[in-house]
């Protein structure tokens, strides 16, 4: 899992080592991990990890991680998911501080606007809300968007919750406006296979006189069912891939790693 989702894992694992610093040392672990950002600046980061210190909770909280996470990881790549998990995680950060005068802490705003931004992605897909009632991704997206308001407003500032909600659907609508892999709107960058460089460095190379005639850029078999499954993400959601596809799309995302 640590190959194909290595920043799924390691937030996870991270968590795993706050509670445990918690349980060790709670006074110096809260002020290091989630104590206030106008002292601490890397607590805009850090908070998230220090979450429900009940093992079951924990566990659950977990566990949505690894699902959400996972399958976002597996579409957008790790660099993506990392970029937006800090970027989320300060926003809520900032949003609490200024409307209640104190730190957020603890991962349910951040994970929440994960999960609208997986709704994005996944809005016919059927979840089983309580493991027992089934919801559509996009009646999830407002069960998920209440329940923000609910954690962040009652608990301090209405207007708290409200700047919750919008970075929440800040969320949603970023990952809407980029394509799967970009950090910004705009049209997707066609990757060059390495034959496709190798043929470019040729013509780049070649003395004058002697031009070598241009090569249409080879799409492989691989390319073509990358295009395919994204455009089946697009259309029905990444929970209606086959395991094969799956596969496939965290193969890929593999190489992408390795700059292959």
């Amino acid at each position: 899992m640590f190959r194909t989702m290595p920043v799924t894992m390691w937030l996870i694992a991270l968590s795993l080592a706050a509670i445990l610093g918690f349980v060790i040392s709670p006074r110096h672990v809260l002020a290091f991990v989630a104590g206030d950002p106008r002292q601490y600046p890397w607590t805009l980061f850090t908070y998230p990890f220090l979450t429900v210190m009940n093992p079951l909770g924990w566990a659950f909280m977990m566990a949505v991680l690894w699902w959400v996470g996972g399958q976002m990881e597996s579409f957008w790549g790790s660099r993506k998911l990392l970029v937006t998990w800090l970027t989320l995680s300060a926003m809520h950060d900032l949003v609490t501080l200024v409307c209640t005068g104190r730190p957020e802490i603890g991962m349910t705003l951040p994970l929440g606007s994960l999960c609208v931004a997986w709704t994005v992605l996944n809005p016919r897909a059927q979840i089983m809300l309580m493991l027992i009632i089934p919801v559509s991704g996009v009646i999830f997206r407002y069960i998920t968007l209440v329940g923000m308001f609910l954690w962040s407003g009652l608990s301090g500032n209405p207007l708290s919750g409200v700047g919750a909600v919008l970075v929440g659907l800040a969320a949603g609508y970023w990952t809407a406006a980029t394509p799967a892999r970009q950090l910004w709107p705009g049209r997707p960058r066609k990757a060059r296979s390495s034959k496709s460089k190798a043929r470019l460095k040729l013509v780049e190379k070649a003395p004058p006189g002697n031009v070598l005639a241009p090569v249409p850029e080879l799409t492989t078999t691989l390319e073509k069912d990358i295009d395919r499954i994204l455009d089946k993400i697009r259309v029905d959601g990444i929970g209606a891939l086959t395991p094969d596809e799956r596969r496939t799309l965290d193969e890929h995302s593999v190489r992408l790693r390795k700059g292959d």
